[in-house]
């Protein structure tokens, strides 16, 4: 009878490490396809930035008169590249050289009536021109939106770039691509489908970005957001965080074009639901095993 009872527990140590470990495995995978999701559509969204050395954007951001014929080329060269790279996702492309005197997709030709430069991202980009800035939602600026167009959704994310000379590297204006952001808000809950848990970005320093169907203020009350800085150090991983309630798995990863956090968690019971079913089923057989043992010693 022992031996019987030593083998049902190291059946039921092996079991149940191994559907844990594949249960967490599973979850940490969710976590990556929505970092390489995120990414795509990010890649996807940068090859507009090719515009920037189109021969007609150059000469038209560099004079200081209005050229209808490079007006009317760059926005036939929008429409060129919405077709060589089709992304549903992009609300609009727009460019302004560092007078004010700009243009885009949405309104064509337009002029600033402020100096571009007093826009703090483009402050930050004059310092490193050579930087594709992505800005979430939460940090767009009302002189990000360069033609004055204003959106209804405010899950917009936009990217941008300076616009250099080719031979001297001058910056002389940048480009901004508006992206829908509620691409992100989809591949979230593509990467939720099935999962016991929930999902949300951050930025690199852990401050919540998107979280559908819930209030970011949940995912500010998340560890990450509790500077417990050396569980995140990697660029992936996972480990059980054992707050005031009960305990809860967390698996991430990160972007590789953006920065930021993907971040899953689950209580930690649902991700080892099923090894506790194996858990139970084992020490039913067990039982009857024993119970069978000692009948048949019994009435034999």
């Amino acid at each position: 009878m022992v031996p019987l009872i030593a083998v049902g527990i190291v059946s039921y140590q092996k079991s149940f490490r191994t559907i844990s470990d594949h249960s967490k495995a599973a979850f940490l995978l969710a976590a990556d396809r929505l970092a390489r999701d995120i990414d795509v559509l990010f890649q996807d969204t940068m090859r507009l930035l090719e515009l920037e050395n189109h021969q007609a954007v150059l000469r038209y951001l560099f004079s200081q008169t209005d050229t209808y014929a490079d007006a009317k080329d760059i926005l036939q060269a929008f429409d060129l590249y919405r077709k060589t790279y089709r992304n549903d996702n992009v609300l609009n492309i727009a460019m302004v050289n560092l007078y004010g005197r700009g243009i885009s997709e949405r309104k064509g030709v337009f002029a600033l009536n402020q100096n571009p430069l007093r826009n703090p991202h483009f402050q930050h980009l004059m310092n490193a021109p050579d930087e594709v800035l992505i800005v979430p939602p939460d940090e767009a600026l009302p002189q990000d939106r360069l033609d004055g167009f204003q959106y209804e959704s405010e899950h917009v994310v936009s990217i941008m770039t300076t616009i250099k000379q080719r031979i001297t590297h001058e910056v002389i204006g940048f480009i901004v691509i508006d992206l829908d952001a509620d691409a992100v808000l989809d591949y979230i809950r593509e990467a939720m489908a099935g999962q016991a848990g929930y999902f949300y970005v951050a930025d690199a320093s852990g401050k919540p970005l998107f979280a559908p169907d819930a209030d970011l203020s949940l995912a500010e009350t998340l560890p990450y957001a509790s500077g417990d800085a050396p569980k995140w150090n990697e660029p992936s991983g996972s480990f059980v965080e054992n707050g005031t309630g009960e305990p809860v798995f967390v698996a991430y990863t990160t972007s590789a074009d953006t920065g930021w956090k993907m971040i899953g968690m689950a209580p930690l019971r649902e991700i080892v639901k099923d090894a506790h079913e194996i858990e139970r089923l084992i020490f039913l057989s067990v039982g009857l095993s024993i119970v069978f043992t000692i009948g048949l010693y019994v009435y034999v």
